[in-house]
């Protein structure tokens, strides 16, 4: 850091800052000016200063006006658009935990389907009436290769 050299106002400037900072807002401050002409703040005025005087620092409250229209407009809308923008970050996200707990679930069957297939020796198709019909090894096959690809869809 390097050493700036600081005017004499600035140091007035920090002096009063310092000064107005320190001191409550009841407590009055004086300004006087010495024999060189320097001229200083204090809560007190020195007993050799007869050329004091006390400077009045009245605080600045915030106003409470009500805002304007327009802009009390402007923020609502802004804050309806955002709730607006919240609910359907929402809606889409419950949307998709949905589908993904849907997923999971197709991609569990399709898993126990083709492990069943691939465990059972001889595969079979129900007939109308009720009578089992045994799929040739061809059929057995394509059976299980419909089943993989039911599971690379699901499963990804």
């Amino acid at each position: 850091m390097r050493n700036v050299p600081c005017s004499s106002s600035h140091r007035l400037q920090l002096l009063l800052m310092v000064m107005l900072l320190a001191t409550s807002a009841s407590a009055g401050i004086y300004r006087w000016v010495d024999e060189s002409g320097q001229v200083h703040f204090g809560a007190r005025p020195p007993a050799a200063a007869n050329d004091s005087s006390e400077v009045v620092i009245r605080n600045q409250a915030p106003t409470s006006e009500p805002e304007p229209v327009d802009r009390k407009q402007a923020r609502d809308r802004y804050l309806e658009q955002r709730q607006r923008e919240r609910a359907e970050k929402r809606e889409t996200a419950a949307k998709q935990r949905q589908e993904k707990a849907q997923r999971e679930k197709r991609c569990r069957y399709a898993r126990n389907l083709l492990q069943e297939y691939q465990e059972s020796g001889v595969l079979y198709d129900r007939l109308p009436n009720n009578e089992k019909r045994y799929l040739t090894n061809q059929e057995r096959e394509q059976t299980i290769a419909k089943a993989r690809r039911e599971v690379d869809r699901w499963c990804k």
